[in-house]
């Protein structure tokens, strides 16, 4: 099975932000760089995606997830700047933006997770896409002893799923966590045309998940590449759900 991968793309893309210096430096003001992106224009952006920017790092909205068993934290800031419908074409997202949210509405920790993983904005729940300084695939997650199964599907819907075993997930996490972060940039450069796209839903013990992207041909995740053991796995997944799908009517 086939699945065009464009609009994902997009989305990803969107993520390609410039940071931003420390929050103190700049709550309350918008950065130079900007002050010609907020004024008039002959067309203001109303297009962005969900997402926030905050101790510059940029998150996006996780609406796969059920979060009834997710706590709030400490509240950390609010948003001081609503992008969609304010902005020009070239502004960049600083800390405190966010796309949809109204200014004002609250950020909060996410009990039991690192800040830099997972985040509230208001009601709900966002998980960091891009981080400046990340050097492995782990910088992006927190998954000790919180994941209860890994599951692999189609990014359509009403997909079957596929879970791996309690031992393909252990031995799954401890690769995936280890490789080496490449910008999602880099990578789709040599993603293969018409590239098989899987999701791997990641379940944690609270009930909420997180959803991860793979291309199989290129062994390619969002933020860095498969090794051997992670390939192994996966395929022998995908086999399954293949023969699976097959007998879907």
């Amino acid at each position: 099975m086939k699945i065009s991968i464009i609009p994902f793309l997009i989305l990803l893309f969107m993520d390609n932000t410039s940071f931003s210096p420390p929050i103190s430096d700049e709550l309350g003001t918008r950065h130079a760089h900007n002050v010609e992106f907020t004024g008039d224009c002959g067309f203001k952006v109303d297009e962005y995606d969900s997402a926030v920017m905050w101790n510059n790092l940029r998150y996006r909205l996780n609406d796969d997830s059920k979060n009834g068993m997710l706590e709030r934290g400490e509240k950390i800031g609010e948003v001081v700047f609503k992008v969609n419908g304010n902005v020009c074409l070239g502004y960049r997202m600083q800390n405190g933006d966010a796309t949809w949210a109204e200014v004002g509405t609250p950020i909060y920790k996410v009990k039991g997770y690192s800040e830099r993983f997972r985040i509230f904005l208001g009601d709900e729940l966002f998980e960091v896409s891009n981080i400046p300084t990340a050097q492995k695939i782990g910088d992006f997650y927190d998954f000790t002893d919180k994941v209860k199964k890994i599951s692999i599907e189609y990014p359509i819907g009403n997909s079957p799923s596929i879970d791996f075993s309690k031992e393909e997930t252990e031995q799954f996490l401890h690769a995936f966590l280890e490789q080496e972060y490449v910008p999602f940039q880099d990578i789709y450069k040599n993603l293969s045309e018409n590239s098989t796209h899987y999701y791997l839903r990641v379940h944690f013990h609270d009930q909420s998940v997180t959803v991860i992207s793979y291309w199989i041909e290129d062994n390619a995740f969002t933020t860095g590449y498969g090794n051997d053991l992670i390939k192994k796995i996966i395929t022998s997944k995908a086999e399954n759900l293949a023969a699976l799908s097959s007998l879907k009517p």
